[in-house]
């Protein structure tokens, strides 16, 4: 019983250190990704400060998440260096996030709990004193479905809070609580440039690279024989 009591009376100890009172992890922003879907864990990535999702895309909305770490490693006198055990003590290892969503206007009726209040998995590695970026669904497109199956004639505003969860050393550390609006509505993503196909030359805009639904414009045009959008557009050769 003693022993148990020590190694419960060290755990804390680590963890008050580690983050001075505060979170462990800290959220940045919702970082806009590179060519290709890429990030490069940079502060200087640029950001997204309101979302919006095209609900009849049947796509979810992701969340491009910057997080830093909080814990530090101790000075060390000799100059030598961190140790690789240190650094990996001191690493956080994210789980998931526990996101809420609420309506700031009027809530669509007939939302099941499940869809507003809910925990999304995702994995990555926080090294201590670093950046690191990662994705995960913040907007479910079940949930995108669930609105859509509702008639909406207006956009409707998503108030999403979330708190990115991992564990350090056995331990449960998490972020602070992150806000982050988005509009949802139909066709929102999209942009009707004409009939198919464009003319030559004409330049494309594709969006979001990580999601077409969501975060800018897409361009389609009309197809004549099925009058429908195509997107993105085709362009003459």
């Amino acid at each position: 019983m003693r022993r148990l009591v020590t190694i419960v009376l060290v755990s804390s100890s680590v963890a008050a250190c580690a983050t001075d009172g505060g979170e462990s992890i800290i959220v940045l922003k919702n970082v806009v990704p590179g060519t290709n879907c890429t990030f490069t864990a940079s502060e200087t990535e640029g950001f997204v400060t309101h979302g919006t999702l095209d609900i009849s895309s049947d796509a979810p909305y992701l969340f491009a998440g910057q997080m830093k770490s909080r814990i530090i490693l101790n000075a060390d006198p000799t100059g030598t260096g961190a140790t690789t055990s240190d650094i990996d003590a001191k690493t956080i290892f994210l789980r998931s996030a526990n996101i809420d969503l609420a309506f700031p206007g009027t809530m669509p009726a007939g939302l099941p709990a499940n869809l507003t209040h809910f925990k999304k998995l995702f994995s990555a590695v926080l090294r201590p004193a670093a950046i690191t970026d990662a994705t995960f669904e913040l907007i479910p497109a079940e949930l995108a479905k669930a609105i859509l199956a509702t008639n909406p004639t207006t956009n409707i505003e998503v108030e999403a809070t979330f708190t990115v969860i991992g564990d350090l050393g056995g331990d449960t550390v998490s972020s602070q609580p992150f806000v982050f609006p988005v509009t949802l509505g139909i066709g929102t993503s999209r942009n009707n440039a004409g009939a198919c196909p464009l003319p030559k030359g004409t330049v494309l805009r594709t969006g979001n690279v990580c999601n077409a639904a969501q975060d800018g414009f897409i361009d389609c045009c009309t197809d004549a024989a099925t009058n429908t959008l195509t997107c993105p557009a085709t362009v003459t050769p």
